[in-house]
């Protein structure tokens, strides 16, 4: 079985950032699903996927570092950063349910 790396701070080492990690996500979210505009309220603009993979590998939970309180949201950004980092949606639920 493969040790798990952590950051010393007893979070996980952020994943290597692909193209496309340092896209806004309320941009993305609202270019991608329009039908969450009016719920997209206080959603941080300026914070990045890679943002998200380094505070949550830190221990932080996705809700305080995007401002959010919609789960339909958090579920549509953790299924991107699957895609975009090539894990398993359950990957980011685990990091967040566990470690944030």
């Amino acid at each position: 079985m493969r040790k798990r790396e952590t950051n010393g701070a007893g979070g996980r080492k952020p994943l290597a950032d692909p193209k496309g990690a340092e896209r806004r996500i309320r941009a993305w979210l609202l270019r991608t699903c329009p039908e969450e505009k009016p719920l997209i309220g206080d959603f941080r603009k300026d914070v990045t996927f890679a943002e998200v993979n380094r505070r949550m590998h830190g221990g932080e939970n996705f809700y305080d570092i995007c401002d959010c309180g919609e789960s339909v949201q958090r579920e549509i950004v953790f299924r991107e950063l699957a895609r975009l980092y090539g894990t398993k949606y359950g990957y980011w639920y685990d990091l967040w349910l566990n470690h944030g």
